[in-house]
């Protein structure tokens, strides 16, 4: 099953919000445009030249026009999207980012779809991708392409797949016969942040899925997505996106 709906449309962009259900297998296709894929909850594994990449709940993915790609999506994906109706309006350097397909995880990645959403005119819509485009172009240098240690893998799964469950360092690192001081320091290696802010973006990933897919009243999805109250979803959604969950609401309709 798949629930798809347009949010906004003009010269510069077209933003489209999309769910899809468990196991949606799309086989090899391209679009037209090149296109800003926000991941809010779920995973998509795509396949891009027989390599197969799974990403989830914080990546944003960057696909070019033409890219030719099959995708499968997994446990209710939801994605706002952002095609680039006239590409050539952006600078060089940003033109440039966006000939290639790559993926990145984030915690910084809303500012920028806040930024986009909530652009007045096309020339600040044109700065709030370009600024986007800078920014991954950045962020992909910075990645750590070792290949984490095993027991990495699975506490990120762990994380990626209980976020919204009572997590400590401390049972954590003893799952993995590991201090919390050395696990800390290895995660914030190879992801860039901190246990803590890792899933705090997570649950709010979690939560802009939800009103996204209006599926419940905001205190529903507080509780839904590991929140104390409505007042404790209120303000940590706020700090990592910079919008209350009303305002991305408005914004997402």
């Amino acid at each position: 099953m798949v629930k798809k709906s347009s949010i906004y449309e003009n010269n510069i962009v077209t933003i489209t919000k999309a769910t899809y259900g468990n196991d949606t297998y799309f086989p090899d296709h391209f679009h037209d445009r090149t296109a800003i894929s926000f991941v809010l909850e779920g995973n998509i594994n795509e396949t891009v030249n027989n390599i197969d990449t799974l990403g989830g709940i914080a990546n944003v993915i960057i696909k070019p026009a033409k890219t030719i790609h099959r995708d499968v999506y997994a446990n209710s994906c939801s994605i706002i999207c952002i095609y680039l109706n006239n590409e050539s309006e952006l600078n060089y350097s940003a033109q440039d980012v966006f000939k290639d397909w790559g993926w990145i995880q984030s915690v910084d990645n809303y500012f920028f779809l806040k930024k986009i959403l909530q652009s007045k005119n096309e020339e600040d819509q044109l700065k709030g991708i370009e600024d986007f485009a800078n920014y991954f172009r950045d962020k992909k240098s910075q990645i750590n392409f070792k290949t984490p240690p095993e027991w990495l893998n699975e506490l990120k799964f762990i994380l990626d797949t209980s976020y919204n469950e009572s997590l400590t360092s401390t049972a954590l690192a003893k799952e993995f016969n590991i201090h919390p001081v050395y696990m800390a320091r290895v995660f914030n290696a190879y992801y860039g942040q901190s246990i803590k802010s890792y899933i705090n973006v997570l649950k709010t990933n979690g939560a802009m899925a939800s009103i996204l897919n209006e599926e419940a009243k905001l205190a529903h999805v507080a509780y839904e997505n590991g929140y104390s109250d409505q007042s404790h979803l209120n303000r940590k959604f706020k700090n990592i996106t910079g919008l209350t969950p009303k305002q991305f609401k408005s914004l997402t309709k």
